[in-house]
């Protein structure tokens, strides 16, 4: 965390990053009331971007307007990725080398009214990261080691979704934790 001035005397002004993604998170743990809370700065700097964690990943987009289906609730996966194949949509146009898909369950006129279907699976790297030093966020010079935790092997847990519809297969990011072993 020094290396990046998170927990150190240069964390001020300019010195301190712009986005900070935590790796591991702990869905049983809450802050008010909401679970899934990433573990990041050791002082307690609040600001983080998040984690790869449920609660952080998990997002809300609302739409409005004659185009749009009223007070519905898609649980489908979707992303960002999708917006600008359904606004084309929408505008009349295509985009079919898109890597997303027209959001067609939110829409009054949809492209498609075939139903999708989703299958969660889980990927994980061929192997895993040994030989790991972690530096004790206690201590801002960075000298000291954790020898407890640089002792493991790790690897990581990436959950996904597959969405298939109209014949092509969407891959949407689910969440993702760090595995000690």
């Amino acid at each position: 965390m020094s290396q990046v001035n998170l927990e150190n005397v240069s964390r001020q002004g300019n010195g301190q990053p712009d986005v900070v993604v935590s790796f591991n998170w702990d869905y049983s743990t809450s802050i008010q009331g909401i679970p899934g809370i990433e573990f990041e700065s050791v002082g307690g700097q609040r600001g983080m971007h998040g984690s790869f964690g449920i609660a952080d990943v998990h997002n809300t987009l609302i739409a409005n307007g004659p185009s749009f289906l009223s007070a519905r609730m898609i649980t489908n996966p979707t992303g960002n990725v999708d917006l600008a194949p359904t606004v084309a949509y929408l505008l009349g146009q295509s985009m079919p080398q898109a890597d997303g898909r027209v959001l067609n369950e939110a829409l009054v006129t949809p492209a498609s009214t075939a139903t999708p279907t989703v299958t969660a699976s889980t990927v994980a790297p061929s192997a895993a990261a040994t030989v790991l030093q972690f530096e004790l966020p206690t201590d801002p010079t960075g000298t000291a080691k954790d020898m407890g935790l640089s002792a493991g092997t790790y690897n990581i847990s990436l959950a996904v979704k597959d969405l298939t519809v109209d014949g092509k297969t969407y891959r949407y990011f689910d969440y993702a934790k760090a595995v000690r072993q």
